[in-house]
């Protein structure tokens, strides 16, 4: 794993047929496969229910190549009537990524220990294979909850693709995504200003990022094509995947990404803000 800021933003998983199977039902695998975040393949988690198998597979039936993945996970508690209560669940567990040459034999490509709700993001050594599968491994309900009988885990988004990773750390401060939550309350007052409780509206994360000292052949060239992307679509973003594998998120830019030149203009920079999950 790299130290250096990472980028997906380009999956191959749009250009082939996908299918999602569960212990309980078949999930619709095709919603985690677009960029947007209203809907997702959901399946439920009870006891001895707990993994999911997303499976690709190329249309031209030849290998692509792969070094990264990321995955955007929510989950939500039942009520022991089996009715979704509205309640965040946590969702923990590991995802195994496999390749196939002919559907028959998976070879393991890399296990991810960290699941968690909201963005994950891991990398690999470049691999090649005409199918792909991820096998989602989800804990049960945590013993604490007891209440719960099980969840909801929705599959918001999944992305396997070729990373953009930039040349330097980020040699600056940076405020992680999981740590930097924009949260929208909507707090109840009494008529003489007894506080009657607090609602959550909205929940999400926002940070900037600053990277200096690119190369302007890089600049140039595969950012500048990440630039076109992020002005339409959101991307996997990880800061230090080396020392913190859970910082990633699943965010979009509101304003153009500027490029410029700094010091004595062999080298270029840029910053920009960023929000999502």
């Amino acid at each position: 794993m790299s130290r250096n800021p990472q980028i997906l933003y380009s999956s191959i998983l749009p250009l082939g047929d996908v299918e999602m199977s569960t212990a309980s039902a078949p999930a619709v695998a095709e919603h985690a496969v677009t960029p947007f975040t209203y809907e997702a393949a959901r399946y439920n988690i009870f006891a001895g229910t707990r993994v999911a198998q997303f499976t690709w597979e190329s249309s031209s039936a030849e290998g692509a190549p792969v070094n990264s993945a990321g995955l955007l996970i929510r989950g939500a508690f039942f009520s022991d009537l089996g009715v979704l209560t509205g309640e965040v669940a946590p969702v923990l567990g590991s995802v195994e990524l496999r390749g196939s040459h002919d559907g028959s034999t998976w070879e393991t490509v890399h296990v991810y220990d960290g699941l968690h709700s909201g963005a994950n993001y891991f990398s690999f050594d470049e691999v090649s294979f005409p199918r792909y599968r991820f096998v989602i491994n989800v804990s049960d309900p945590l013993p604490s909850q007891g209440a719960f009988p099980g969840i909801e885990v929705s599959l918001v988004n999944i992305m396997l693709g070729q990373r953009l990773e930039f040349e330097r750390p980020i040699i600056r401060t940076h405020d992680p995504l999981p740590l930097n939550r924009t949260t929208e309350y909507q707090t109840n007052l009494s008529g003489n200003g007894q506080f009657l409780g607090r609602s959550i509206s909205r929940r999400g994360v926002a940070t900037s990022v600053d990277i200096p000292m690119m190369s302007r052949e890089f600049a140039r060239g595969p950012f500048q094509e990440f630039v076109e992307h992020a002005q339409r679509y959101p991307y996997y973003f990880s800061w230090n995947e080396a020392l913190y594998p859970g910082d990633a998120g699943y965010v979009w830019t509101d304003e153009d990404i500027q490029t410029g030149y700094s010091g004595d203009g062999s080298l270029m920079s840029a910053s920009w803000n960023m929000r999502g999950f």
